[in-house]
């Protein structure tokens, strides 16, 4: 019988090698969401063409310790982030089934609602830890 322990030692390098690549790339998209905040930070409450308010620098502070939480608790990274129009801040997740979102209002306060079959059955305040 051959020997094989070669040939299975040799695999896991290629194993850690695509985890490290992974938490690369999950990195790199935790960061593109830090950077939207920061940009945001250069005008924040600006009020645009169609007189939406952009995010408060309330709301991207209280979004910047969000992130921080959820991606130091190894959450996923939110599909979108995007002005809520009075000065917030959303991220929308769509867990299998279901529809999660963190709310940001223009004075810092974070609010985690979910949605199943567009029906709300969740909404609780998510307290930022300093």
């Amino acid at each position: 019988m051959a020997d094989t322990s070669a040939s299975r030692s040799a695999a896991l390098p290629e194993a850690s090698h695509a985890d490290d690549q992974k938490a690369a790339g999950v990195a790199g998209e935790w960061q593109r969401v830090f950077d939207l905040l920061e940009e945001w930070r250069r005008s924040p409450g600006r009020v645009d063409e169609d007189d939406l308010i952009w995010p408060t620098e309330e709301s991207i502070d209280a979004a910047t310790r969000l992130v921080e939480m959820l991606r130091d608790g190894g959450k996923a990274v939110p599909l979108r982030v995007v002005p809520g129009g009075d000065g917030g801040i959303s991220f929308e997740y769509r867990p299998e089934g279901s529809c999660g979102i963190y709310n940001i209002d223009e004075a810092g306060k974070v609010e985690r609602l979910k949605f199943e079959r567009s029906k709300l059955v969740e909404r609780v305040a998510v307290p930022l830890t300093v």
